[in-house]
């Protein structure tokens, strides 16, 4: 069934979890009458040295493997450049969340949002926000085998056992990757369900005091207040049809710069949980203006020193003198 045809201007979203870059370029390439866009799962490598290859690495806790992700991200934002660009997204209901895989929850758990937010969603291409992100959501924490039901947990468990693992590790495992703690309810408030509903949601609730909706809405350094922030920024030219260019630097860094119509931007992202510095030859903040940030970082006119998955967005300061005279 075409379904152009039933609405003309639909718009088709489809899932191709193994879909790697030329495979999506087909889908979506307009000539094929296939998609406007796909999901795919193959854009978050992570090291795998220390898996075992006996089990499904995909249900083993890995880190980010940050160089291979540029490289991937990099090969998606040129290769889907024609078509607008690739979806961006985080999470989905059939992955563990990616604050819990590869922020910090103990310690920098705002930063780590707010800098994975500012990080996939000002790249080109459209924003897939997963419900909670936005407010910091975490995954559930599961205390026995029974409240897994998907095949993928129910498999990985039973081989885990027959392997030796223990009860603990292996729940351990699942509670880090499995895609039923994903699933939380939403946290609307800090009241029992966390105002999902007046009985129990079928797949649990986090009730948190500071990462639910009503709490966040009243405090304006909260990562909802951050997120509302990132998606105006989206809407403008040049993060909506500005050129991407990902700059060269150290595995630790994500730097990349948009470019519209005399318009740039440079988005800056820590990838870890430690301070790290950018002083290069060449690199001057001078002429540059800083329209966002998270908390934690320090800027000098030759050097910046990020916080723990710290975050800059600069723009240069000629444009937004240009941009002023035009609201004038």
């Amino acid at each position: 069934m075409d379904l152009r045809k039933v609405k003309e201007d639909i718009f088709i979203l489809g899932e191709a979890a193994s879909a790697n870059v030329d495979l999506a370029f087909e889908y979506t390439n307009p000539d094929n009458n296939m998609c406007n866009a796909i999901i795919s799962f193959l854009i978050f490598p992570e090291d795998e040295s220390m898996k075992d290859p006996r089990l499904p690495f995909n249900m083993q806790a890995g880190r980010l493997d940050k160089k291979a992700f540029k490289k991937v991200m990099n090969e998606w934002q040129n290769k889907m450049d024609p078509y607008g660009g690739p979806i961006l997204y985080w999470n989905n209901h059939d992955m563990a969340r990616a604050l819990s895989r590869y922020g910090n929850l103990e310690e920098h758990r705002d930063n780590s949002s707010k800098m994975l937010a500012t990080l996939m969603y000002l790249q080109k291409g459209i924003p897939f926000i997963y419900n909670g992100e936005e407010i910091g959501m975490r995954n559930l924490h599961y205390s026995d085998r029974a409240q897994f039901d998907t095949p993928g947990a129910i498999s990985f468990y039973e081989k885990a056992k027959q392997l030796g693992y223990s009860e603990e590790h292996i729940l351990k495992e699942l509670n880090h990757t499995g895609r039923d703690v994903s699933r939380g309810a939403m946290q609307w408030d800090n009241s029992e369900y966390a105002g999902f509903s007046s009985t129990k949601p079928w797949s649990g609730v986090n009730v948190e005091e500071k990462y639910n909706v009503a709490a966040q809405e009243k405090d304006p350094n909260s990562i909802l207040a951050y997120y509302k922030k990132v998606l105006k920024l989206k809407k403008t030219a040049v993060f909506t049809k500005g050129s991407f260019t990902l700059h060269e630097t150290k595995d630790t860094l994500y730097i990349y710069e948009r470019n519209y119509d005399g318009q740039r931007a440079i988005v800056c992202c820590n990838l870890t949980d430690t301070q790290e510095h950018l002083q290069e030859e060449g690199v001057s903040t001078l002429g540059w203006k800083v329209i966002l940030q998270n908390e934690g970082n320090a800027i000098d006119k030759d050097a910046i020193t990020f916080a723990p998955y710290g975050t800059i967005v600069f723009m240069y300061e000629d444009q937004l003198a240009d941009e002023t005279a035009e609201k004038e």
